[in-house]
């Protein structure tokens, strides 16, 4: 034992140790006196929770007794009782009354009526005299023991005062327990008999003996004035012996082997008493000696615990002391080492109170002289400020800051520092201070001024060698920065353009972004974001040149300080897309002039089947008037015009499909497109080619006309190749609800409702890898000086151009289908029907003729319009040399009403003819007249003043319609 014990000693220390034991003496006098306390406190209470079980029980008896008192009360007044009463009372004086009388059988009927000798609990019924002798019972007699009872006296003496009242039977000698009903009878208030019911209350003390238990593991009791007492359970009533002595102070008490408790009721003059082993006490008491032998272990196995954590804490201090020394020394050595000097200052007075190191500052300090403030006093007051508002700031918000400080040493050299601060907080926050750390960093601030130098001339260099311009400006638009691309693009020196304000070199375009010399720097400002723009800049010698810009605003500092310029000239960018916009438009002209030189061959055998008809119907004519048959000649000179009509618009055609003109959207009708479309390409294939048509579409296409004809043309010169001149082409149309397809030339994936133009024919087909090549430009099959192989790629291009796709399906020797998918059009929207001509207001030709000059080169043309016009009734003076005509226009009688002048035509054109005659008479109407120009259209001449433009040959009905018009607004 003495060798563990001076093991333990040694191992947590000798007063660890003893604190420990004297720990546990204490932890276990305490575990004493509070198990000591608490079973104290459960015995009492446990005293007090019997006690209130008997008042409970107590309580019930009683108020079932009373219960049972009232359920008879009434019958002390009933006049059978009080007859058969005075009738036993008068029979006990007299002895000489009938046996049984009626009054008797009367009142024994009546217990029957009312069930009372039927009840369970009924054992006899008494009537006696008013001193309570007896007079009368109904069964056997137990009335002797109620009689000798100690407190039958009190009893009679309660009946007198018109009080029921009851009473219990000797215990020790009664079987089961008996309590007697006393209820007084008066007749005219005198108090001549008693009324009694003698009952067995054992069931009702077994119900209630029954809630008790469900409570309570006690042993309860009945007892009387003797001390007689009967042990009461649920079953049965048993006899014990007579108390030896019942307390007289106390209700309760707990013995060596029980715990007791009484509770007596002198007005019931009976008592109840508890009794309960001691032993179910002592089966709580084991929870609560359970539960102080776990706290104290609990607590045992805790201090032991603190005890190790304690003795491993001291040793870890003991390190921690070891090593903070350690620290010390490492860091002091650091410290000689960096240089580095320090201050602490406390917070409650500003003052030092501790410095170090202060020798490794150089020449700032004295040799002999450690003192901080000699830094200080070198510190210029800008410099001092500085440093008091961030101690400040340290001192105030809890945090570490750090500044770096310039100063200047005895010798006059720059020294640069930089100054760490750092808050010690402290449990008293008086006690707090400020670590101060100050070191040299002269040598590192001169690397980096000169690496930032290096760094700026090398950003500087790339600067100027951008090929991009670039240039800087302030918020005022002065140029504070130009590299050297910008100035050879501006030809600015720059000297020049710091005199000039930027923003007045940029010039932007109103129709590409809608702005008209607007302040570019005035956006940045405003919006504070990049502007990304293609304008026009000026050179020196006034030159605008074509630029991209982005102009992004410069911020420093979260302020908007200036703008910068980044721009390229792409002059030659902007010059090579025109060229090659118009390289693609002559290419497109080309392959339409392609298709013409296809359309020859069979626009002259239809051209000569038309001069055959005229010629022939005119000579017809001419036979007919030299044999003076002139009733057929009508007929004649008709088929003479509807074959010049069929000339008139296979040339109209023609030209139209060959002018070069950018493209005209317009609504058209798809029947129409196709019929235009197949006037044309009908002379391009042979008879023994056969086109059917199935047109099922009904729907608006909004296309240029003569590009639309150039599509299906294409197709179908491609089907005819295809087919060597022999088979069926099959034209198609039809609408598409969600068309679900994948385009064959830009292989997208399209689904929408559109309108399918397919184009089939018979031909051999198309293999699957040419297929996908056909519409790469200049791709042919055909052998060299057959084709340019542009064909099907303008088709891809205007399909593609138009929002739809293509389809090609084929299959080899069987043929193959060309399906154009294109977008339609609401009828709603505008159609390229023409809007129908004003009605002109009709002139009375027999009161005014007005005179027309007719100017036309061909003098057959001139001569027919006036023969034409003279007939409707017009004046009309003819030439057919333009220079004529302007000399009659300058005349001062010019007096005409209108003129019809040609376009083409020697020396002065129609157009230049018209100006002149405007010139001299701004009001007069011209018409002007063209059978094909290339440099004039319809939309240049009425821009220039004429009145009306007709295409030749001229419908004669239109004219007429112009010409009324033009005369009526004159």
């Amino acid at each position: 034992m003495n060798a563990l014990l001076n093991f333990l000693m040694n191992k947590f220390g000798q007063w660890n140790f003893i604190g420990f034991i004297l720990g546990i003496i204490c932890l276990s006098g305490l575990g004493y006196a509070i198990q000591a306390q608490l079973t104290n406190h459960f015995q009492k209470e446990k005293e007090q929770y019997l006690s209130t079980q008997a008042d409970i029980i107590q309580t019930e008896i009683i108020s079932s007794l009373e219960q049972k008192l009232n359920e008879y009360n009434s019958w002390s007044d009933h006049p059978i009782i009080l007859e058969f009463a005075k009738s036993k009372k008068a029979q006990a004086k007299n002895q000489g009354a009938d046996f049984p009388s009626i009054a008797e059988m009367n009142f024994i009927a009546l217990l029957i009526d009312n069930g009372v000798l039927s009840n369970i609990n009924y054992l006899n019924t008494y009537i006696t005299s008013s001193t309570g002798e007896l007079l009368w019972h109904a069964e056997t007699s137990h009335y002797s023991s109620f009689s000798q009872h100690q407190s039958f006296e009190q009893k009679l003496a309660l009946l007198g005062e018109y009080k029921s009242t009851y009473l219990l039977a000797k215990l020790k000698q009664q079987n089961p327990i008996r309590f007697l009903l006393l209820y007084p009878i008066f007749d005219e208030d005198v108090h001549v008999a008693n009324f009694a019911v003698e009952l067995n209350i054992n069931t009702v003390f077994q119900n209630i003996v029954k809630l008790a238990k469900a409570s309570t593991e006690s042993d309860i009791y009945l007892y009387d004035h003797q001390l007689e007492t009967y042990s009461i359970s649920e079953h049965e009533f048993t006899p014990i012996d007579t108390f030896s002595q019942r307390p007289k102070i106390k209700t309760s008490f707990i013995d060596e082997e029980t715990i007791n408790t009484w509770r007596w009721s002198k007005a019931a003059d009976f008592g109840i008493y508890l009794s309960q082993p001691i032993s179910v006490m002592d089966e709580s008491l084991k929870v609560i000696h359970l539960s102080m032998f776990i706290f104290v272990f609990f607590t045992f196995s805790v201090l032991f615990v603190l005890l190790l954590v304690l003795n491993k804490s001291q040793k870890q201090i003991r390190l921690n002391q070891k090593n903070i020394l350690r620290q010390q020394n490492r860091l002091q050595h650091i410290q000689d080492l960096s240089l580095v000097a320090g201050i602490e200052v406390a917070h409650k007075n500003n003052k030092i109170i501790w410095h170090n190191g202060f020798e490794y500052l150089f020449n700032l300090v004295d040799k002999n002289i450690d003192r901080p403030k000699q830094l200080l006093n070198h510190l210029s007051n800008k410099q001092k400020i500085r440093y008091k508002k961030c101690f400040d700031k340290v001192k105030q918000t809890h945090t570490s800051a750090q500044l770096e400080i310039q100063t200047k040493s005895n010798d006059g050299k720059h020294f640069y520092f930089l100054i760490k601060m750092f808050n010690q907080a402290a449990e008293n926050p008086i006690d707090a201070s400020t670590i101060i750390l100050i070191s040299d960093i002269t040598e590192q601030k001169l690397k980096q001024v000169a690496a930032l130098k290096d760094e700026v001339d090398y950003r500087d260099l790339i600067l100027q060698s951008a090929h991009d311009g670039i240039v800087g400006v302030d918020l005022s638009g002065q140029i504070n920065l130009m590299n050297q691309a910008s100035k050879a693009m501006l030809n600015y020196t720059e000297q020049q353009t710091k005199q000039l304000d930027f923003d007045t070199l940029v010039e932007i375009s109103q129709d590409e972004f809608g702005l008209v010399r607007i302040c570019i720097l005035e956006k940045i400002i405003q919006d504070t974001l990049p502007i990304n723009l293609t304008c026009w800049f000026k050179r020196a010698n006034d030159e605008r040149f074509t630029v991209d810009c982005r102009v992004s605003p410069i911020i420093k500092h979260g302020k908007l300080v200036g703008a910068v310029y980044l721009f390229k000239d792409i002059s030659l960018i902007k010059q090579a897309e025109q060229e090659r916009q118009a390289l693609s438009e002559q290419l497109r002209h080309a392959q339409k002039m392609e298709a013409i030189g296809q359309l020859t061959g069979g626009i002259a055998h239809d051209f000569n089947n038309i001069l055959a008809s005229v010629l022939g119907y005119a000579e017809l004519a001419q036979d007919c008037i030299e044999l003076d048959r002139i009733d057929k000649v009508p007929d004649y000179l008709e088929q003479v015009t509807l074959s010049g009509e069929r000339a008139r618009d296979l040339i109209k055609q023609m030209m139209v499909f060959s002018r070069k003109e950018s493209q005209q959207l317009q609504c058209i009708e798809l029947t129409k497109l196709i019929d235009d479309s197949l006037a044309m390409i009908r002379p391009l294939l042979p008879s023994t080619i056969n086109i059917e048509l199935d047109l099922n579409a009904n729907a608006q296409l909004k296309v240029d006309n003569v590009q639309f004809q150039q599509l299906i043309m294409n197709l179908s010169i491609n089907a005819r190749d295809a087919m060597a001149e022999k088979g069926t082409l099959h034209i198609s149309t039809q609408m598409v609800i969600n068309a679900e397809a994948s385009c064959t030339s830009c292989h997208q994936e399209f689904s929408q409702t559109m309108v399918m133009i397919k184009i089939q024919d018979t031909g051999s087909g198309i293999s699957k890898e040419t297929i996908k090549k056909i519409f790469d430009p200049y791709f042919t099959t055909k052998d060299l000086g057959e084709g340019t192989g542009m064909g099907l790629s303008i088709v891809h291009g205007i399909v593609h151009q138009l929002g739809g796709h293509l389809v090609v399906e084929s299959l080899e020797n069987v043929g193959s289908s060309f399906q154009v998918y294109l977008p339609c059009v609401n009828s709603e929207e505008d159609s390229n029907s023409a809007a129908p001509l004003p009605q002109a207001q009709q002139l009375n030709l027999n009161d005014y003729q007005p005179n027309i000059l007719i100017v036309d080169d061909e003098t057959s043309i001139a001569e027919l319009l006036a023969d034409k016009l003279t007939l409707a009734g017009y004046k009309t003076v003819t030439t057919s040399d333009s220079v004529e005509a302007l000399s009659i226009i300058n005349d001062v009688n010019f007096d005409f009403d209108c003129i019809i002048t040609d376009q083409t035509m020697p020396y002065i054109t129609g157009l230049e003819l018209a100006k002149a005659a405007i010139e001299v008479k701004p009001e007069l109407p011209i018409i002007l007249c063209t059978g094909y120009s290339d440099k004039i259209d319809e939309k240049t001449a009425l821009s220039a003043g004429v009145f009306a433009y007709i295409h030749k040959p001229i419908n004669f009905n239109l004219l007429k319609l112009k010409l009324n018009q033009a005369v009526s607004h004159h």
